[in-house]
C-alpha cells in the first residue's frame, strides 16, 4: 500500500513543481537583480551577477527540456529566459564589464526589471546617448540605430571642464557599448560628450 501511494505521489509532485518553476526562476531572477543594485560600483560582484543571472537562463532551459509542460508553461518559462539572457548581457554593457555589447531590444527588456533611470540624447551626435542611472552609479552607452557595424571615437568632460577623457569603441548593428561609467569614480556622476565621430566597418 505504501509503495502504491509513493508512486502515486510522483506525478502530483511533478506537477507541482513544474507549477511552481516560473514564480521560483522570477525570484530568482529579482534576486539577481537586487543584489547588482546593491553591489553596482563593485565589478568583481557584478560580473558575477551577470553569471548568475546566465545560470538561472541555462536552468530554465533545462526545465523546458526535461519537463512535460503545457504551451502556457512553456511560454512562461522561454520569457523568463529570454528576460534572464537580456539581464546578463545588461549587466556586462551597463556595467562597462568586459566590453559587453547588448541588443537596444534586450537592454530594454532587461530595463524593465531593474528600473535604471534612462535618458536618451539624440540627433545631436551620430550615435544617440543614453544614460542609465541606478542610484549612484551612472552610466553613458553610445546606441547604433543602424545597420552597419560602427566604430565610435568620443570624448567627454566634466560640466566644469576638471576632467576630460576619450576612446574608440566598437558598437554592432542595432546596439549598444559603454563610453563612460563613474565606477572609479563616483562623484563624477555627469559628463558631457563633444566631438562623436563614426565610422562604419
Amino acid at each position: 500500500m505504501k509503495l502504491f501511494l509513493i508512486i502515486l505521489s510522483f506525478p502530483l509532485l511533478s506537477f507541482f513543481s513544474l507549477k511552481d518553476s516560473a514564480a521560483d526562476y522570477d525570484k530568482q531572477l529579482n534576486d539577481v537583480v537586487a543584489d547588482y543594485k546593491l553591489n553596482i560600483f563593485d565589478q568583481q560582484k557584478s560580473k558575477a551577477d551577470s553569471q548568475k543571472a546566465g545560470s538561472i537562463a541555462e536552468s530554465i532551459t533545462d526545465a523546458i527540456n526535461e519537463g512535460d509542460l503545457s504551451k502556457a508553461d512553456i511560454k512562461k518559462l522561454e520569457d523568463l529566459k529570454k528576460e534572464a539572457e537580456a539581464i546578463q548581457d545588461y549587466i556586462l554593457a551597463v556595467g562597462n564589464i568586459d566590453g559587453g555589447f547588448e541588443t537596444v531590444e534586450k537592454f530594454n527588456l532587461a530595463n524593465a526589471r531593474i528600473k535604471g533611470d534612462v535618458s536618451t540624447e539624440t540627433g545631436k551626435f551620430c550615435v544617440d546617448v543614453i544614460s542609465v542611472s541606478i542610484g549612484d552609479y551612472i552610466c553613458y552607452l553610445a546606441e547604433n540605430n543602424g545597420d552597419k557595424i560602427t566604430s565610435v571615437n568620443y570624448k567627454w568632460k566634466s560640466p566644469e571642464g576638471a576632467k576630460s577623457d576619450s576612446g574608440t569603441i566598437t558598437v554592432f548593428a542595432h546596439s549598444i557599448g559603454a563610453m563612460y561609467c563613474n565606477r572609479n569614480d563616483p562623484k563624477t556622476n555627469k559628463v558631457e560628450f563633444m566631438g562623436l565621430v563614426c565610422k562604419s566597418k
